[in-house]
């Protein structure tokens, strides 16, 4: 077996959910790839060669974030983890020195063949892999394990505020998604850039057209714009020529598949393997969003090995 020299970081904190297990299941289907799991949840989780868990509470994580970083941090609400995502590589520094690069995920997510897709991709040396089309992927990201990318963070000009802010602010993908306005006058050219771009595929999907709108503006407009997360930061990296980065739109969620006007999807999962059940067409990553609520309260799983998801929940 042909291991990839990548760590995948999951830090979660509280009760696991239902479909941990699920999750956990695709991790373990992908040998290739590292995992480690910083979690205070006592509760049992199969073992697998390729998942290394960690006991690690709230405290642990706000002292070693306090250490490696330099600032006091005191977390107190768990989705503020997000925050810190693109710092990772930092903060866990003593536990990836060993890969070439490290990842960060959540765990509303299913992995399909991942192994397959990273091992191409990683073969063009890139700093950073992200799974979204126009900006950092916050549900999984990868990056190269080097004190450049590691510290990318720190060029943030609001870096001190997000940091003792106690709220998610963001700064892992977009901090002003909601203030990126599609109709605005004075940037019309942006607009007309975008009509004509790659992303005119999605004109005839109004929902999607406007969603991927925003980061192609934000990512046009960015030599203008304070380095406010780290998107923008990238960016201004890649506008440099610092850094090598590919945007692959590699994760699809439900909520994409609603904005792309689908009603009746199925996703199904077999034999290590992602698909559309519509097309057939291969996934690597399926992130469900808004499914979340429906599989709190209807479903608990005990690793299933072939599966349906659709919009109703798992099968």
């Amino acid at each position: 077996m042909n291991k990839l020299s990548l760590v995948v970081i999951h830090v979660f904190f509280g009760e696991l959910p239902p479909w941990f297990s699920l999750f956990q299941m695709s991790c373990c289907a992908n040998p290739e790839i590292q995992f480690l799991f910083f979690l205070d949840s006592k509760t049992q989780i199969k073992k697998c060669s390729n998942i290394r868990t960690i006991l690690f509470s709230k405290e642990n994580f706000s002292a070693l974030t306090t250490r490696k970083l330099g600032k006091k941090i005191e977390l107190i609400q768990s989705y503020k983890l997000c925050d810190f995502k693109p710092m990772f590589g930092k903060i866990f520094d003593d536990y990836i020195r060993d890969y070439e690069y490290w990842a960060h995920c959540d765990n509303d997510l299913i992995f399909g063949n991942i192994s397959k897709y990273l091992k191409q991709e990683l073969k063009d040396k890139l700093d950073i892999l992200s799974f979204y089309k126009g900006f950092i992927s916050g549900p999984f990201c990868i990056y190269r394990n080097n004190n450049l990318v590691n510290t990318l963070y720190s060029q943030g000009l609001n870096i001190d505020n997000v940091l003792k802010s106690e709220l998610y602010c963001g700064f892992d993908e977009n901090i002003y998604q909601a203030l990126i306005k599609p109709v605005l006058i004075n940037h019309i050219w942006v607009f007309m850039l975008y009509l004509f771009s790659s992303n005119c595929k999605y004109l005839f999907y109004g929902k999607e057209y406007r969603f991927q709108f925003q980061w192609f503006y934000k990512k046009k407009l960015n030599k203008k714009r304070y380095l406010l997360d780290i998107t923008d930061i990238v960016n201004r990296a890649v506008y440099k020529a610092e850094l090598s980065v590919k945007f692959s739109e590699q994760i699809l969620s439900d909520r994409k598949l609603f904005r792309l006007g689908y009603k009746d999807w199925k996703i199904h999962y077999k034999e290590h393997r992602l698909s559309l059940q519509e097309s057939k067409d291969e996934i690597f990553i399926f992130h469900f969003i808004d499914l979340k609520n429906e599989l709190r309260s209807k479903y608990v799983f005990q690793g299933k090995k072939e599966y349906v998801i659709n919009k109703e929940g798992i099968e």
